[in-house]
């Protein structure tokens, strides 16, 4: 409202929370998100010829790092039972990680995390410094590459551990959410 003067002295209007309606629009973007992943990776490797198949590994590795906000992944598998063998490995363009392709490490050097992926628990560690005491060869060795926070999967073949499939953050700590975890879960079945 404006006087005679054209000055405004009053104002009117209306106001609407929006909050809900934001959420479910994340909501559904991350739901389209995820079919558009999900439908990526399982026809991946539909006709893919043989000499192909660790590139094609490599490169889904950076599909899924990308897709849950990590910065490097690798898959390492246990081939002699005594070692885990990094036998893939992504990083992000702008990642400085220590993980390399063929690394090998004693799998009895790290109980707490063997004991958990041989439960077939989902490993997940938002702040390795937070690590507890019983688990201070992991949290030396993933101090040592870089490593802030991690999940690491087991993949397994006729009920035995036969791989992990771990993604890092190296640039930060990174708490991953319960929507990012449960889509992992599938890809060690793929």
């Amino acid at each position: 409202f404006r006087d005679e003067t054209n000055t405004p002295y009053r104002l009117t209007g209306a106001t609407t929370n929006i909050t809900e309606l934001k959420r479910i629009e994340e909501a559904l973007q991350y739901r389209i998100a995820l079919e558009t992943f999900v439908t990526t990776m399982s026809t991946r490797f539909i006709n893919i010829s043989s000499e192909n198949v660790d590139d094609e590994i490599n490169k889904a590795l950076g599909i899924i790092g990308k897709f849950i906000g990590a910065d490097c992944a690798c898959i390492a598998l246990t081939g002699d039972h005594d070692n885990w063998r990094v036998r893939y490995q992504w990083q992000g363009k702008d990642a400085t990680a220590a993980i390399a392709p063929e690394m090998i490490f004693p799998i009895d050097r790290f109980a707490w995390f063997n004991n958990r992926l041989n439960r077939f628990e989902s490993l997940y560690i938002p702040s390795v410094k937070q690590l507890s005491p019983e688990a201070q060869p992991e949290k030396e060795f993933f101090d040592s590459l870089n490593i802030w926070s991690l999940i690491a999967i087991s993949m397994t073949f006729s009920e035995k551990i036969d791989g992990m499939l771990v993604f890092g953050n190296i640039s930060r700590e990174k708490t991953w959410t319960n929507d990012t975890i449960e889509p992992l879960k599938l890809v060690r079945q793929m």
